[in-house]
């Protein structure tokens, strides 16, 4: 039931009202009567409300201005006046201003039965999408643990970039890792032959024991956090600034505790400590890293990323994403990305000097070598460009910074010039093959989907086309084509325009001398006259 207030100083009227809302059978229940502003005030102070039903002349206020009070005040009540004509003027502006109705005096059951019916409606919809907004953040509180998860994944594969984006995110799931940041990597080892004998639910009953027995673990030491990546793998974030061998005595308790309780060995590996939350997932890739080295050190071990590749910075370091979207963005064209993500890579490049030597040289090569390979992925043929400006001699002198960046800069976007040449002759050829769609499908009122289908792009880009060759929609390029028709049917036979109309697709002959006249300024019949 939706609870009323009902404001006058008549009493007689007041109690009619409240008669009429009563038997309007409308979900309606009126909680109390007043006669002015205060006395409503003092019981909006105590009660909640759904709607206030007022005359709009009270004896110590204005019935508009105490809607606009309590719009401010109190937004979630609805309200409906009545009124004599000479107060329309405020009726109006409240309306504007959100009011739900108004009524005029004296006040009759129908009218007001039907500012309820609007009052139930706006109150029904308010409270379906109250309901609803409470039921999506019900699911929201009960998604935050998978929430959180999704967020630690990111992480370690290096979203977000910001460090204080990370920060943020850290404080709004309340995660408590000092700075200082180490991570370690639990994969259970033969997992493969393990699973071959285990039902699903021991499967993954398996891996969230060894997550049980790690946050045990960690919750001693009240610095850190782990998340399931895998199925076979553990990820664990810790803080603290911790040493290497600080680092290994948490490791081998976990191993060691891990394969007390479980019955099962695994490996751990450790990557370095780093002070920014941003290169978690550096220390996350070299504790991947580490863990490979199982291969000859031994399983049910603890490997720390300096027993094995203790000078190696730039594998890790270096952001092979950054690069994919590079060679990604060279093939698309788009020039400015391009330079700003050469100017991001190099700047990783240059902190992690002195690199090894000639590595400046391949990278460029990889770099090429990728750009060429997606550019025939997408079947766009850059040979003959790199026939022209590109030979091994000129890449291997390249073995200082400056020089591979330059190098890069210079030759990457002529690339992207080179492809968006391309791209410009390719556009030409899909403009004729759709001229032709049109021309021998423009009678079954084809769309600009389909079109885009049968020429192999998107609506968007078709449409772009057109525009670019003077088109401001695909309905006008298929009623200039259409109109070309007709031109032609003008010129060339004696049918008259309701038989063209009907060739050319439109059933309304007018119509198509109205459309004939704006696109060519002149009737058929002049037109007619001027090729005779």
């Amino acid at each position: 039931m939706y609870k009323v207030l009902c404001i006058d100083e008549e009493k007689n009227q007041v109690n009619k009202i409240v008669k009429m809302i009563v038997d309007s059978g409308l979900d309606f229940t009126v909680l109390k009567t007043v006669s002015t502003r205060k006395e409503a005030l003092d019981f909006l102070e105590k009660n909640q409300l759904d709607l206030i039903v007022s005359d709009i002349r009270l004896p110590d206020y204005n019935g508009y201005q105490l809607f606009k009070d309590l719009k401010e005040s109190h937004p979630e009540i609805k309200m409906i006046l009545y009124t004599s004509y000479n107060e329309y003027e405020y009726v109006q502006k409240a309306l504007e201003e959100g009011l739900i109705d108004y009524i005029f005096k004296p006040v009759k059951e129908q009218e007001l039965r039907r500012s309820l019916i609007r009052a139930k409606q706006l109150l029904d919809d308010i409270s379906r999408r109250y309901e609803e907004q409470n039921r999506i953040l019900a699911k929201f509180d009960e998604s935050l643990p998978i929430l959180q998860d999704r967020f630690l994944t990111n992480l370690i594969h290096g979203y977000p970039e910001k460090e204080s984006d990370i920060h943020k995110t850290f404080e709004y799931f309340n995660i408590m890792i000092p700075p200082g940041y180490t991570v370690m990597v639990l994969k259970i080892d033969y997992y493969d032959k393990l699973s071959l004998i285990m039902e699903e639910k021991d499967k993954h009953m398996l891996i969230f024991s060894a997550l049980y027995k790690i946050e045990s673990i960690l919750e001693e030491y009240k610095n850190g956090i782990a998340f399931i990546n895998r199925h076979d793998e553990i990820v664990i974030i810790l803080g603290g600034k911790l040493s290497i061998n600080e680092s290994i005595t948490i490791g081998e308790k976990i191993r060691k505790s891990i394969e007390t309780d479980l019955k099962i060995t695994s490996t751990i590996g450790i990557g370095k400590m780093y002070n920014e939350a941003r290169k978690i997932n550096i220390s996350y890739k070299q504790a991947k890293a580490a863990i490979r080295y199982n291969y000859y050190l031994g399983f049910n071990s603890v490997i720390h990323i300096n027993y094995v590749e203790p000078t190696n910075i730039i594998t890790y370091e270096y952001p092979l994403k950054k690069e994919e979207y590079l060679v990604y963005e060279t093939v698309i064209g788009n020039e400015k990305r391009v330079l700003e993500l050469l100017e991001d890579l190099f700047a990783v490049l240059k902190a992690c000097q002195p690199l090894p030597d000639k590595l400046l040289p391949k990278i460029i090569l990889d770099i090429i070598v990728s750009i060429n390979r997606y550019a025939s992925e997408q079947g766009i043929n850059i040979d003959s460009f790199f026939s022209e400006n590109f030979s091994m001699k000129d890449v291997l002198k390249h073995k200082e910074h400056n020089d591979a960046f330059n190098y890069l800069s210079n030759l990457l976007p002529a690339i992207c010039k080179y492809i968006k040449e391309k791209r410009k002759k390719n556009e030409e050829a899909i403009l004729v093959k759709a001229k032709m769609y049109v021309e021998e499908n423009f009678l079954s009122n084809i769309t600009l989907n389909q079109t885009a289908m049968h020429v192999q792009t998107t609506p968007e880009n078709l449409s772009v086309i057109l525009a670019e060759a003077g088109c401001r929609s695909f309905y006008e390029y298929c009623t200039k084509i259409r109109i070309e028709k007709a031109k032609s049917l003008l010129e060339e036979t004696n049918l008259s325009d309701e038989g063209i109309a009907l060739k050319i697709g439109y059933e309304d002959r007018n119509y198509f001398r109205k459309i004939f006249e704006q696109m060519e300024g002149m009737t058929t019949d002049e037109y007619r006259l001027l090729k005779k």
